[in-house]
């Protein structure tokens, strides 16, 4: 019979040569100090690559403020709030931009928004976007009510 000492002896001896063997090969998996590169030297996919971004323009919106000057005496920064009106048009194949995608019936129509002047007149039947903006930190509440016949 074997004593009981030589067993866990071996047991032990066992562990540490497991330890060692998973130490050994994870030194060995580390990656070298200097890392290569890899290089792309496809000349035709590099040139095109430089039309594609030279085709694209970059178109800067210029907005400018229509409201009239109102004092602001006794009115706290913290309250003011900006209401932009986008008028929903149907997009067309050479639209770029941000869309709308709406679910109505069976198929998807994409909308595009355009932003609506102070002075532009919307039309019955037309489709909006309202952008609400405060700047205060929070929540803003608003509220639909529909208005009936009878008031």
């Amino acid at each position: 019979m074997k004593s009981r000492g030589k067993t866990t002896s071996r047991r032990v001896a066992w562990l540490m040569l497991l330890c060692a063997a998973g130490l050994l090969a994870a030194v060995a998996q580390q990656p070298q100090e200097e890392e290569m590169t890899r290089n792309l030297w496809d000349t035709a996919f590099i040139n095109q690559g430089n039309k594609a971004a030279a085709a694209r323009k970059h178109v800067r919106r210029n907005y400018r403020i229509v409201t009239p000057h109102v004092p602001v005496t006794g009115v706290s920064a913290d309250t003011v709030i900006g209401v932009t009106l986008w008028r929903l048009r149907p997009t067309r194949p050479a639209d770029t931009g941000e869309r709308i995608i709406s679910h109505d019936g069976p198929e998807s129509v994409e909308w595009l928004p355009e932003r609506v002047s102070s002075t532009g007149r919307l039309s019955e039947g037309d489709r909006i976007r309202m952008s609400i903006e405060a700047a205060r930190t929070g929540y803003l509440y608003v509220v639909d009510q529909e208005i009936y016949a009878d008031g």
